[in-house]
């Protein structure tokens, strides 16, 4: 729920992803046409027709390796150690410059989140098959992570989507929910726009997005509604707060300035994962156990005051308040259910008669003869 900035190291983790499919998709379009090859999922054994073509493509490979420059020498390696070079093949049998729509989707990734930008393409099932490869295999190998993966040489061997997730993961909430304490074994990637329907932003780095399980496995999956509030674009915290009533029920409430844009987003982003039904489930003993922290605390420190009265109780009380907000601020995305607990103890700065209940309960405590 709160904006996830990329920093130095994240960026140089996948940045590269990027730069590998800008090389690949100049690279297609500048081999010669190859003919049509049928529509038969890589994992299949080639026909003699795919075996004739693909000898024939990698004596043109060895002749342009031995003119390429460092950047294209990358390619060409991952093309000789890997099976990327039958994708290749597939995507420049469709005849279709897959380089301009790559640009021009990636170009439009902040549009297409708002809603104002429309993938219109359709994807074969060789296009999906050979993004989905992409991500599922090409760039899990050390073939690929050599030469585009983690810069640093020690880390070379270092499967870069792994330490992204790792890098993620480290001392971090969930993005979408706040809910689920990330670590390693317990994250995925999630494709913000699906792979399935957007082949194009497999490996997109803005695509990427390290979540619990519970959001990216059982309740995203393929669905996206657009417009939809993204964690790296958007600062959800501030689009709506949580408000507890008497019963301890959490309700949502949006910030009224919000923009028609903004309001559909973040309906769309809370009905996707579920914040409200989720919350409700999983908030209460929160909130319960943050009731009894600010009891505790305060118990604690006026236990052996001497001169107390219902005023100076009551200044206490909004001091522990206070403390505790300060804290919750100083570990947001840090810690779980973070945004829930700040949420209420501004709902109790400004309740009145919640602190005055509170005062009058320590000053009978302390105060009565």
């Amino acid at each position: 729920m709160y904006m996830r900035n990329w920093n130095e190291d994240v960026t140089k983790i996948v940045s590269n992803n990027h730069l590998f499919i800008i090389d690949l998709l100049n690279f297609i379009n500048f081999i010669p046409s190859v003919p049509a090859i049928p529509v038969v999922p890589a994992v299949k054994k080639l026909t003699k027709l795919d075996k004739k073509i693909l000898h024939d493509f990698t004596q043109q490979i060895r002749k342009i390796k031995g003119n390429s420059n460092k950047n294209q020498l990358k390619l060409l390696n991952v093309i000789t150690g890997t099976k990327l070079k039958e994708h290749i093949l597939r995507l420049k049998s469709e005849n279709i410059d897959y380089m301009e729509q790559y640009q021009t989707i990636t170009s439009n990734y902040i549009n297409l989140i708002n809603g104002e930008f429309s993938d219109n393409n359709s994807y074969s099932e060789q296009v999906v098959d050979s993004f989905n490869y992409f991500y599922s295999t090409l760039i899990m190998g050390k073939t690929y992570n050599r030469e585009y993966g983690i810069s640093d040489a020690k880390l070379s061997d270092l499967i870069s989507i792994e330490e992204f997730r790792r890098e993620w993961s480290l001392h971090s909430s969930c993005p979408y929910c706040d809910i689920t304490q990330l670590e390693f074994d317990s994250s995925s990637v999630d494709h913000f726009f699906p792979k399935k329907k957007y082949p194009l932003l497999s490996i997109y780095p803005s695509n990427l997005v390290v979540s619990c399980t519970a959001c990216n496995d059982r309740l995203k999956k393929d669905e996206l509604n657009i417009p939809c509030a993204h964690p790296y674009y958007d600062n959800v915290e501030t689009f709506f707060s949580f408000h507890i009533d008497n019963d301890g029920v959490i309700s949502l409430k949006l910030n009224p300035s919000l923009s028609s844009t903004e309001e559909a987003k973040i309906n769309n982003y809370l009905n996707l994962f579920k914040i409200r039904e989720r919350y409700n489930t999983n908030g209460k003993i929160i909130i319960e156990d943050l009731e009894k922290n600010i009891r505790k605390n305060l118990v604690k420190e006026l236990k052996y005051m001497q001169d107390l009265n219902y005023q100076t109780i009551f200044v206490f009380v909004e001091k522990e308040l206070l403390e505790q907000l300060r804290n919750l601020n100083s570990i947001k995305m840090a810690r779980s259910f973070v945004k829930l607990q700040i949420d209420y103890i501004n709902q109790l700065l400004r309740d009145e008669e919640y602190k005055e209940d509170l005062s009058g309960y320590l000053n009978q405590l302390y105060c009565s003869s």
